[in-house]
């Protein structure tokens, strides 16, 4: 268990904007009981489907998949003969493999992310996020890997909107999402 000295440092340093390197690794080390606030699915930008890999289509989609994607089989054969992708059909696979990510649970693009509270004596809190990333050699091992403190659950949710996308985004975020992926590539 921390000594909420420590605990009061880390939430002093948060919100002054001066939390330091030392700081922040003594806490990580010394903490395995954070309380959760809030758990979300996420997928980062980094991890987008790239247009290279939508023309090497078969190493990672049967037919089938593709089809279901919403792409006819002629389209399919054009990719293969041509080695081009339109801007359009970039887009409208990019939609659909972020929706079928989430919806299948697909742990190789998408993450757990949790926010822990921390709460300083004075009553101030903090959050910790915290993303369960796949890990271990035998696959299918998650571990909890630290991102960053934020003052605030809605800083946290920023700076996660700002480079990913939730599970729960709106259609209306998912087509900014798919936008700014496809510019990222």
């Amino acid at each position: 268990m921390l000594e909420q000295v420590l605990i009061n440092q880390v939430v002093e340093e948060t919100y002054n904007g001066a939390l330091t390197a030392d700081t922040e690794k003594k806490f990580i080390s010394n903490t395995d009981d954070f309380q959760i606030v809030e758990f979300f699915k996420w997928h980062s930008i980094d991890e987008a489907f790239s247009r290279n890999d939508l023309l090497a289509w078969e190493s990672y989609f049967s037919v089938d998949e593709m089809v279901s994607f919403g792409f006819s089989e002629n389209q399919i054969d054009k990719w293969t003969e041509t080695k081009r992708i339109t801007d359009q059909e970039y887009l409208a696979f990019l939609r659909s493999w972020i929706e079928k990510i989430f919806a299948d649970a697909d742990y190789n693009y998408i993450h757990d992310v949790a926010f822990h509270q921390i709460a300083h004596s004075d009553g101030r809190s903090c959050i910790a996020l915290l993303a369960m990333k796949e890990g271990g050699q035998c696959g299918w091992q998650f571990e909890d890997v630290y991102v960053r403190m934020f003052k605030s659950s809605s800083e946290a949710t920023a700076h996660l909107n700002a480079s990913g996308l939730f599970d729960t985004s709106s259609d209306e975020e998912l087509e900014r999402y798919v936008q700014k992926a496809a510019s990222h590539q």
